[in-house]
């Protein structure tokens, strides 16, 4: 028998003590070749994989990386899949799952249910049978993934090279990976890790990523035990919390570090999705050691230059003009543009610019928002407005630098 199939056989019968945990071989095309499943549950579970857009979702992700992927759907209702490779080819697909990464009250499974398109009359046939469905916690969850990429391939993949898709939101990011900090009950270790992030922070330290190379969220406690989603929320939550009043320690005001925080929790407790909560942690922890830094660059002006470039930080998001400076800090415009010049060798509009464009390098490489969105975000009056004046700064086009810093950190040790 072939070695690999022989160690995909043995974890299908380790697979039997999870009751309910089901291993699935599909071809390329994504048709069933086997499982370990019983055929009057096959039939359920096949086609709920379909209807929730695995196959679309997940096939895109494997293009360049066989890495495995944590594919999750509605609520908390997920899947494994590891590809087999075969003569440097993906020869099929395999798939460990589903099962609830939390245990759910009825309410939620009704509301994963609800967002199933199924037909009417069958909605009730999968809410018996969801409720058969094992609930298993990340640690356990991706141990097994571990156990099957294991039956595959010699080396021992790291639980931080687990990718997250969801269900909800189709622009996957595919250098998206779950951090180990989640899986891993190491509290000492989760202590200090937190403890040399906020010194970054603190210290506005641009080149914080070689102290710590992999941001993690960490595990404050079980502050939401049954849903998953509700606790990464909390936890990214209260790392907002303790990164804000960090920035605070390193010099930003009290305003501008609430501010910015209030702005990252919101976009919390919009987000519907694993992924995208995963998605917000590393941006907000970026964002708020990048105006720590501005802020110790600022310390060399007189003070109504540092007023005038807090406010523009302040406002950055913003239509930006001198006009609205001079106005929003109370100067005389002569003084202050002269002042400006005189200390920074800028004029104040061309300094609009710089920080208007240091922020949209901050949105091109810390998330997946389109050049459109971000020149909106920015308030520039049109995307070929905002371009030219990122290549006016830069030298080169908003995607050529999203292409370039990617493209680094690929190569980067």
């Amino acid at each position: 028998m072939d070695p690999v199939q022989e160690k995909l056989n043995w974890f299908m019968e380790m697979t039997e003590c999870a009751d309910g945990l089901f291993l699935w071989d599909y071809t390329t095309s994504w048709d069933i070749r086997s499982s370990n499943c019983p055929e009057d549950k096959a039939v359920y579970w096949s086609h709920l994989f379909r209807v929730v857009g695995g196959p679309e979702q997940v096939s895109p992700l494997f293009a360049h990386s066989r890495k495995p992927v944590l594919f999750n759907a509605a609520v908390d209702l997920s899947w494994i899949i590891v590809p087999a490779v075969e003569k440097h080819t993906i020869a099929r697909y395999l798939v460990l799952g589903p099962v609830f990464l939390s245990s759910m009250s009825q309410q939620e499974l009704d509301k994963a249910l609800d967002s199933y398109d199924f037909a009417t009359s069958s909605k009730y046939e999968y809410k018996t049978h969801l409720e058969d469905l094992p609930s298993i916690q990340y640690p356990a969850f991706l141990l097994y993934g571990k156990m099957l990429n294991r039956c595959l391939y010699p080396e021992v993949v790291d639980l931080m090279d687990f990718r997250i898709v969801s269900a909800k939101n189709v622009r996957v990011r595919p250098e998206n990976r779950l951090s180990s900090e989640i899986v891993l009950d190491s509290s000492e270790g989760r202590a200090d890790i937190e403890d040399l992030l906020l010194q970054q922070i603190r210290q506005g330290n641009p080149n914080f990523r070689n102290a710590i190379p992999a941001l993690q969220l960490g595990q404050y406690g079980e502050m939401a035990p049954q849903s998953t989603l509700r606790q990464l929320k909390d936890e990214c939550i209260v790392a907002i919390t303790l990164s804000s009043r960090a920035a605070m320690d390193g010099g930003l005001s009290r305003q501008q570090a609430l501010g910015v925080g209030d702005s990252y929790i919101r976009q919390v407790e919009s987000a519907d999705t694993i992924e995208e909560v995963m998605g917000i942690y590393e941006p907000m922890v970026s964002d708020f050691i990048r105006r720590v830094h501005n802020k110790h660059l600022q310390q060399q002006y007189s003070v109504p230059i540092r007023n005038c470039m807090d406010y523009m930080e302040q406002h950055i998001t913003e239509p930006l003009t001198v006009r609205s400076v001079v106005e929003g800090t109370g100067y005389n415009g002569y003084y202050i543009s002269n002042l400006f010049r005189r200390e920074t060798g800028k004029s104040l509009g061309e300094y609009i610019n710089e920080r208007k464009v240091e922020y949209a390098k901050h949105l091109l490489l810390e998330t997946g928002d389109s050049v459109g969105a971000i020149s909106k975000q920015l308030n520039f009056s049109s995307a070929s407005h905002f371009t030219a004046v990122f290549r006016q700064v830069t030298g080169m086009t908003p995607s050529a630098f999203r292409e370039a810093g990617s493209a680094g950190e690929q190569s980067s040790p």
